[in-house]
This record gives structure tokens, sequence and C-alpha cells, in this order.
């Protein structure tokens, strides 16, 4: 993709922009590659959007909100080495008619952690 691409939408006309709107919306195969396999391997699903992700923190406006080479190269290391989780196979799936109840928060005002609560962990 360009860097600039006067074809796309006037708020993603910028690359950082553009990846910036589809990381905050989860639209992830909007944005990856899909030569790379992402909708097909739960690995390079995990390992992709935690580069997106990284990406994110990368692209912050506020320089104090971006993290430092130091930081992105250990997790990018990290990265590296997410191991697949399997689906369970359709046997050990749990219907939901064995549960006997479900967990539910404690208010509806609490807040729900979203793809798009993406935050600074280190």
């Amino acid at each position: 993709m360009p860097a600039v691409d006067m074809n796309r939408h006037s708020q993603e006309i910028n690359l950082s922009n553009f990846a910036i709107n589809k990381i905050v919306k989860c639209a992830f195969h909007e944005l990856i590659d899909p030569s790379l396999g992402f909708d097909s391997d739960t690995k390079i699903w995990e390992m992709t959007t935690s580069v997106a992700e990284l990406a994110f923190l990368c692209l912050q406006t506020d320089r104090d909100m971006r993290p430092s080479m130091v930081e992105v190269l250990d997790t990018l290391n990290e990265i590296q080495t997410i191991t697949a989780f399997p689906f369970p196979e359709s046997e050990d799936m749990l219907s939901l008619k064995q549960v006997k109840s479900l967990p539910s928060p404690n208010s509806v005002t609490d807040k729900w952690i979203t793809c798009s609560d993406i935050t600074r962990t280190k």
C-alpha cells in the first residue's frame, strides 16, 4: 500500500491514519495481506493481530505514548514465540445447555474490554 493514496477515504489518505482506523475497528482483514493466511491459521492470526496492535502503539501522535525501540524489539520477540492454540474438536466443545450459569458482570455499567481497548502494557 502506498503511504499516501488519494483514492482512499479522506480520513484514510495517509497510511498511518488508515492503519489506526482499521485497528481501532478490529478490521484486521482489511489491513493484513490475505496471502499471509490470516483467516486460516490461529498462530498467524494471533501473530498478525499482535503486530497490528504494536503498530497502533507506534503510530501514536503523542511521542510519550509510543514504545521505545527496545520495547518494540521485546514485543516482536514475544510475538515470535506465539504458539497456536488449536480450536477444540466438536466433541470437546461445551454446549451452552450444559452450563448451569454463565458469568456476568457485576453491573451493566462495568466497562467491557473489547479489541478496540488497546493499551500500552509496558
